[in-house]
């Protein structure tokens, strides 16, 4: 079937990849393109001596770098600049006078003039700044100063608000941060060695000293990622480049690689992998840039080019460095269909404008010859009960090697080659034109055979081996993708010699599991720090079974899979996976495989993984692991010991159209009510209804049934997937957990798993890998029941608790917390919110401001910055109100205050939104089928009325993909 190919939203484009149906003309930059992959530098001292300029960074093509987009309205040195996802912030400064307006610039149209923005509480000059994606904060300066001062970006012409201050007052010192935190390092008079952390949830508090830098300094700038921040060329050091490590941040900053000339006055931008270091003095002023690879921080920096103008004291800003939420994708340069940069691109199939959704097995022994397999087949994600057919060869036939790659190549290295010895060749696969053999390209530092490998998207890392003669070593080598004619080069080694390893990994890290020196066969796993990847590997967990073990993983977890037990005797269908986020503990046993493997390849995409035995292919649900390992299509010839690799693992990043899933594209449009009590005479009902938010003057539309008729159940969701638990059917309590997909929501929700306790007068929320689910059961209680969306056949964990037994509570969080307002337990109604920090959810739940009025049977919806509590009784009786309460995420201490307020008086309603807009449906007894529209971004206007559910109902329940501020 054809479609438009002249105009299309984000679902065609996702429909027609799927169809094959890609249109081969050209198309300008659309209306949604996202992550502009630019950095900006403003405005700051010159020669003349002010500037008023705007220049442009492209990451894309940095030895290009800069070219001028604008001018600022008002010339201004020394201000304060910081970006949101869209728009760039220059601050205060001064003109000579010290000033506190603020100029914005689009990123989208960032050759237009800058328009005013929230002027500062007070001037402030040599100060620095950092962002969330929702507020900008803008702190010390010359006086000396501690203030802080926040802009929210959602109402951005309106003035600043004072938050805490810093711990010392101090100028020119250096910002970085990340979601959740903002680091001000350094400065003076002093100079200062503190480093002061701002609170982002809490950001009245006074900052707290965290790790100092290890010297004094001052006018740094300072560029990062959301792992570290680095500050560089300060007054005292100014070729010193110090890091911040935020997941150890009261450990003093640590001296990485110098700037490769000296330089002060300069300030800094960047992304997710690089920084880069413009300007300075001394006099005359500097234009020149270096830039810092995050990922190999120790080398000095290399030059870039030069800025548009020679400057000093100006400001630094990009919508994809420090925390700031990106998409699944950084767009630019990737050979994507979608761009940010305006330039006309090409779709097609060959084209190299999406992730190639395909897995590649390569050399082994092929029993056909007999002798070593020089074959690489291919294997079709999207079609994996297909046949793998043969795509290209190796050059000769080799056994033993080891593959890694990154999201446009292949690498083979080493192995036993036919004939011939073990070598160190390197061979370079292109995805784009799979049917052409690999080339030779490099080689690695030692001949060798059975190495661990894994790569992010700019290096891979062949480890350990066994050479050509001689016992096992522990070398790790690391080949450059950028420049992988070179040959790869020593790093830090592991902790011990040996061969027959696997290995995984992630953007950060790389873990090599087990392998062995024969007749010694290892449990433990090595993790190597790519960003300081020179020292000695650090040792962390273990597996459970001594083994040579093939490996493949996502961006969150390593699952390893059969593999020869110890004396090289008898395979196993053990499946273990190692967790990321936990990686000192022991690998959890999941699985199994459906028959026992040896010592084969790996390889696999974000949700499966990919483990051939001789001619079949076996396939682990990422999501579901526990399950017993699938078959799935064969090699057209057998294989025995290939090496695997593709263009989705160890968490590649991925293309929008790879990325967005039917299930995201469908899901983040639309908003499910289910469940509940209908008139006459308060019916159980099992209706599901969607309600579209392109279109939410619409009657929402009835899609497939649930397979309870229960009411007052939790509802929450993840990008794929919403999730009903609990609720009540008429006679009793339930346990069920359900799965809505997005993709064919005619159907009824699945049975996925069970509570551990079964509830009612439920409630829930979550982030994109949990939900959180709280109810009567059949009383009052503190328990909160988590479920893992990873593995959502699991009967949900216990959690929490929260801090006081009550039910009938509304919840609504960000993909931080989770806040848990009102509630009853007769006789009582609380004002009472508690707050689960989702990365310690064992933990009591923590009493944080309340609402204005006790309030029961209420909803609540939320976007990144605020949550709505609407509706409800105020108390048992009949005192039902239309009151809308906000709680500020950011500043939860405070009572909540009020919005809105709803259309009318309502209870037993259901909430749920998106980024934009929050929707209460449903009312009773008696059950009405009215929905409300609160507008996020002007909050104090009463709802207005939208599309009604198709039947009046209460007690409902309800579930979005846009909620809770998952990504989108």
């Amino acid at each position: 079937m054809s479609r438009r190919s002249d105009v299309f939203s984000l679902e065609d484009l996702y429909l027609l990849q799927r169809d094959n149906d890609w249109p081969t003309e050209a198309f300008t930059k659309p209306p949604y393109s996202i992550d502009w992959q630019y950095g900006y530098i403003a405005q700051g001292y010159v020669p003349t001596p002010i500037a008023s300029s705007i220049s442009r960074i492209d990451f894309s093509n940095d030895g290009n770098l800069q070219s001028f987009r604008s001018n600022t309205t008002t010339p201004r040195y020394d201000p304060q600049g910081t970006g949101s996802k869209t728009h760039g912030y220059i601050q205060g400064g001064a003109t000579p006078g010290v000033i506190s307006s603020t100029e914005r610039f689009s990123y989208a149209n960032d050759t237009a003039s800058t328009v005013p923005a929230g002027s500062g509480t007070t001037p402030r000059e040599t100060g620095s700044a950092v962002s969330t994606a929702s507020y900008g904060y803008f702190g010390g300066g010359s006086g000396p100063l501690s203030s802080v001062d926040r802009l929210d970006f959602s109402s951005d012409t309106t003035a600043m608000v004072t938050k805490g201050p810093l711990s010392q007052a101090r100028f020119y010192p250096g910002a970085n941060g990340n979601a959740d935190y903002g680091y001000f390092a350094g400065g003076g008079p002093g100079p200062y060695s503190i480093v002061d952390r701002i609170d982002f949830s809490n950001d009245t508090a006074t900052a707290s000293p965290k790790g100092p830098l290890s010297a004094p300094e001052s006018n740094t700038g300072a560029a990062g990622n959301r792992n570290y921040g680095w500050w560089s060329g300060g007054t005292s050091n100014p070729t010193t480049v110090y890091r911040v490590d935020y997941s150890n941040d009261t450990a003093t900053a640590s001296p990485r690689g110098n700037l490769e000339t000296v330089r002060h006055n300069v300030n800094a931008t960047g992304n997710q992998s690089f920084g880069y270091i413009c300007g300075g003095q001394p006099v005359p002023v500097q234009s020149i840039v270096q830039r810092i690879d995050y990922s190999n921080d120790t080398a000095i920096t290399s030059p870039r080019g030069n800025m548009t103008y020679s400057a000093s004291n100006f400001v630094g800003m990009s919508a994809v460095e420090n925390g700031l939420p990106g998409t699944p994708l950084s767009i630019a340069n990737q050979g994507v269909g979608i761009t940010t940069t305006g330039a006309s691109v090409q779709f097609g199939v060959g084209k190299n404008v999406f992730s190639y959704p395909y897995g590649y097995f390569g050399g082994g022994f092929d029993p056909a010859i007999p002798g070593r397999s020089s074959r690489i087949d291919r294997l079709d994600y999207s079609n994996d009960t297909s046949d793998a057919p043969t795509r290209a060869t190796l050059p000769q036939g080799i056994q033993y090697s080891t593959a890694l790659g990154n999201r446009n190549f292949g690498y083979w290295a080493g192995g036993n080659t036919q004939p011939g010895p073990i070598h160190s060749s390197i061979y370079r696969y292109d995805y784009s034109n799979d049917t052409v053999n690999t080339t030779t390209v490099s080689t690695l530092s030692r001949n060798g055979r059975g190495f661990g490998n894994t790569s992010n998207d700019n290096f891979g890392y062949f480890a350990g081996g066994d050479p050509a003669a001689g016992p096992r070593v522990s070398t790790v080598d690391r080949l450059d993708f950028s420049n992988d004619t070179a040959t790869a080069s020593p790093r830090g080694p592991l902790t011990l010699a040996r061969g027959v390893g696997a290995s995984a990994g992630n953007k950060n890290f790389g873990w090599f599991v087990a392998g062995e020196n024969y007749p010694t066969y290892y449990t433990f796993i090595d993790r190597i720090d790519y960003s300081n990847d020179t020292i000695t590997a650090s040792r962390r967990g273990q597996i459970n079974v001594a083994k040579g073990v093939p490996v493949t993983g996502n961006a969150d977890y390593g699952w390893a899979g059969g593999g020869g037990a110890p004396g090289e005797i008898s395979p196993t269908s053990t499946v273990e996976r190692n967790d990321y986020s936990n990686d000192t503990v022991t690998a959890s046993i999941r699985g199994p495989f459906a028959q026992t493997m040896g010592g084969e390849g790996a390889t696999g995409s974000a949700s499966f993984g990919y483990f051939p035995k001789g001619s079949t292919l076996h396939r682990i649900d990422f999501s579901n692991d526990l399950a017993t390992s699938s078959a799935r299509g064969n090699f057209t010839v057998t294989h025995s010991s290939p090496a695997g690799t593709g263009s989705q693992i160890n968490g590649l990043p991925q293309p929008l159209a790879q990325i967005l899933t039917a299930q995201q594209l469908s899901g983040t449009n639309y908003g499910y009510f289910v469940g509940g009590l209908a008139n006459p005479a308060s019916i159980y009902v099992s209706t599901v209804d969607r309600l579209d938010y392109t279109n939410d003057t619409r009657k929402t539309l009835v899609r497939g049934g649930t397979t309870n008729t229960v009411s007052t159940a939790g509802g929450t969701a993840s990008t794929s997937y919403a999730y009903f638990a609990g609720g009540y059917n008429g006679s009793s309590p339930v346990t069920t957990i359900s799965r809505l997909d997005y993709t064919d929501d005619s159907s009824s929700p699945i049975v996925r798993a069970y509570l551990t306790t079964a509830f009612f007068a439920g409630t829930a929320t979550g982030n994109n890998s949990y939900g959180y689910f709280h109810g009567r059961a059949p009383g009052a209680v503190t328990l909160i029941q988590r479920i893992d969306y990873s593995n959502d056949g699991a009967t949900a964990s216990p959690k929490g608790p929260l801090s006081l037994a009550r039910w009938a509570i509304a919840a609504a969080g960000n993909q931080n917390y989770g806040w848990f307002g009102g509630g009853f337990n007769v006789p009582t109604t609380y004002s009472r919110v508690d707050r689960i920090d989702y990365a310690s959810d064992t933990s009591t739940a923590s009493v944080r401001g309340s609402l204005s009025v006790p309030t029961q049977a209420l909803a609540a919806a939320s976007n990144a910055s605020y949550g709505y509590w609407g509706g409800g009784s105020d108390t048992s009786g009949p005192a039902i109100t239309s009151r809308i309460e906000r709680i500020d995420f950011s500043n939860d201490t405070p009572s909540s205050s009020p919005k809105g307020p709803l259309s009318r008086e309502r209870r037993y309603l259901s909430a749920t939104g998106n980024t934009s807009y929050g929707y209460w449906a449903g009312d009773g007894p008696p059950a009405a089928a009215t929905n409300d529209r609160l507008d996020y971004s002007n909050d104090t206007v009463a709802t207005v009325s939208r599309g009604p559910l198709s039947a009046g109902r209460y007690g409902l329940f309800a579930a979005s993909a846009a909620a809770n501020a998952n990504p989108q």
